[in-house]
């Protein structure tokens, strides 16, 4: 997170969901894979612009990143649950043992007082999609994609 001039903020994800935040005079990039979503990473760093910063919720907008889709992310009991805590309508991020973290994110975003049209969804699924980065389709060889989030320099 930063308020600098001229100062790009990036994150490295192969199928985690990228999450680049813009609000007043900061901007946050922020990595959530399905253990950052348990430990609320995404609501931290909203309360944080609104408390540190005085950033009201309804001043962000978000873009998330590519990552992978629910159909292509079958996960144990053990993540299910961990997510369960937030009482989000499970319709919109779970599908028998699929979690679609991208949905479950902006469902987190939403439900933290973001509105729903200030929240894009940028890329396709990792896993479909060969000209992206996946690791749970390619393993330890896969590479992984940059999400950049800019804050230019006021002349």
């Amino acid at each position: 997170m930063t308020s600098a001039a001229g100062l790009g903020l990036v994150v490295w994800t192969a199928d985690c969901v990228p999450i680049l935040i813009s609000g007043g005079s900061l901007v946050a990039a922020v990595h959530s894979g399905w253990r950052g979503a348990a430990i609320d990473v995404t609501g931290t760093v909203v309360r944080r612009f609104e408390s540190e910063f005085g950033i009201s919720p309804r001043r962000l907008r978000v873009s998330l990143g590519p990552a992978i889709s629910g159909p292509r992310y079958p996960v144990g009991s053990e993540v299910v649950d961990a997510l369960r805590r937030f009482g989000i309508d499970e319709s919109r991020w779970l599908a028998g043992r699929h979690v679609d973290l991208r949905g479950f994110v902006k469902a987190r975003l939403e439900s933290c007082g973001l509105a729903p049209a200030s929240i894009t969804f940028v890329g396709g699924c990792t896993a479909s999609s060969t000209d992206l980065a996946s690791y749970r389709r390619d393993g330890a060889a896969a590479g992984r994609q940059w999400s950049l989030i800019y804050r230019p320099a006021i002349c």
